[in-house]
């Protein structure tokens, strides 16, 4: 600031200090939030990774039950 004083009134500093302070908080707030939805993002793409090689299994299965029955040795 070109070295030029600012005077800012010490009740509208207090001021500043909490709003501050309250900005701080809900930042921290959003930060743990956004880290629990990560956190179920991986949990939720665990599961569904888990389901497709439930799903590829059977499919395995069912192919080969298929050769089984209509092409037998």
């Amino acid at each position: 600031m070109d070295g030029k004083s600012v005077f800012v009134k010490v009740d509208h500093y207090k001021e500043l200090l909490d709003i501050m302070d309250f900005v701080k908080l809900k930042i921290q707030e959003a930060e743990r939030e956004i880290e629990k939805l990560r956190s179920l993002r991986a949990k939720e793409d665990e599961e569904i990774d888990a389901w497709a090689e439930k799903l590829d299994d059977i499919k395995r299965k069912i192919a080969g039950l298929y050769s089984q029955v209509f092409a037998p040795e």
